[in-house]
């Protein structure tokens, strides 16, 4: 064995045996929101960061948001030799490690590693994740009907699905937020909020259809649903999914259909659940945000009109019938006009379905699962200091 071998060796052990820090390591993308981002917050209003030092470790190209208290960002992978030794170092002395997008594995067996997701069961991801389950200690849910659908998905042990609600929806039933601040200089009495799922990601690893966006498939019929939108007193905001490619979206800025992004969020100081929580009625299509809305108990539209192309490519792993029996289903602009309009005179024909869904796929239906997740999350942390003691 060569000099360099042992020396590597030798760090190794080192960085196995060395004791753990009251280090959290937390992630996210975009950086600072999502699930992790209400489990954060949830420990800070209990002061756990006078214990716990807390990292959220962020991708590059992410930036992280200003004025944010008791959280150092890292940006990672490291760039230099420096940066390389100081993240290994957290990753081995880390007590816990919080993710929601890119999966922090644990290296030591007395580490945690929770996986709070991004979205819920919905469509086949198999492949898109790899779960390494010697590496994860536990996985979130908000159902008992989903969770083997995810776990099945995922790859992951079934012991390790934990339902115990969605932090980032306790945002979507609190929102404060005033909308007509938010757009100043638009009139309108309702919101609609558009959010579809992605169809091109921007690193080209999926194409699942031959559309960018639903429905609105040139400028034409853009300014027509503007126009549909402006009489019906309706302002639509749409906002692209963080991982669609946006080269192939037209810019959209009319009187009552805007365009906006992550940038303009950070930039206002306003999270997406906050906005979202204040619409009158979403637009999606396959994206689990369809899961979260059912519980502000509003009306949704599916943008529906490439299913049987996004069925083929990407497919899903409910009963579509059954689970989207809640939404609208929307297949072309006159749909969406009709969407619009029927909103504007208060009509709402699936309120019945919505209840049933809700019901089926919500076991918690309160605003308090950031309490439940960081109140689990310390009775692992517990128990973990505690074996730490009787060694």
């Amino acid at each position: 064995m060569s000099i360099v071998q042992k020396l590597k060796n030798l760090k190794k052990w080192a960085l196995e045996t060395m004791p753990l820090s009251n280090v959290i390591l937390f992630e996210s993308a975009p950086v600072y929101t999502d699930n992790t981002k209400g489990v954060f917050e949830e420990m800070v209003r209990r002061g756990l960061h006078k214990k716990y030092k807390f990292i959220w470790l962020h991708q590059g190209k992410d930036v992280p948001p200003e004025g944010i208290d008791h959280v150092k960002f890292v940006k990672y992978p490291p760039e230099n030799w420096f940066e390389e030794q100081y993240q290994t170092w957290l990753r081995y002395s880390a007590r816990a490690l919080i993710s929601c997008n890119d999966i922090l594995t644990k290296i030591r067996d007395d580490q945690y590693a929770f996986f709070l997701m991004h979205g819920a069961a919905l469509k086949r991801v198999k492949g898109h994740y790899v779960v390494p389950n010697e590496h994860l200690d536990e996985i979130l849910s908000f159902s008992q009907y989903l969770a083997p659908l995810e776990e099945a998905c995922m790859g992951c042990d079934p012991e390790k699905m934990r339902v115990l609600g969605f932090p980032r929806n306790d945002i979507l039933l609190n929102s404060q937020l005033d909308v007509h601040k938010l757009f100043p200089d638009r009139e309108f009495e309702k919101l609609i909020y558009w959010m579809p799922t992605f169809r091109q990601h921007k690193n080209g690893s999926v194409c699942s259809t031959s559309i960018a966006l639903p429905i609105i498939y040139n400028e034409g019929i853009a300014m027509q649903i503007n126009e549909a939108a402006r009489e019906a007193g309706v302002l639509v905001v749409l906002k692209p999914h963080f991982a669609q490619d946006v080269s192939r979206l037209m810019n959209i800025d009319l009187s009552n259909l805007v365009l906006i992004n992550d940038v303009f969020l950070a930039k206002n100081k306003v999270m997406n659940y906050e906005l979202l929580g204040k619409a009158d009625a979403m637009l999606t299509d396959y994206s689990s945000v369809y899961h979260d809305f059912l519980l502000t108990d509003r009306p949704i539209g599916l943008c529906w009109d490439d299913y049987e192309e996004f069925a083929k490519n990407e497919g899903f792993v409910v009963d579509v019938d059954k689970v989207m029996a809640a939404g609208e289903k929307l297949y072309t602009a006159d749909d969406l006009r009709g969407f619009i309009q029927r909103l504007a005179n208060g009509e709402d024909a699936l309120r019945a379905e919505r209840t049933v869904v809700r019901n089926m796929i919500h076991d918690y239906q309160d605003a308090n699962s950031g309490r439940r997740v960081v109140d689990h999350i310390l009775e692992k942390l517990e128990a973990s200091e505690r074996r730490e003691v009787q060694k």
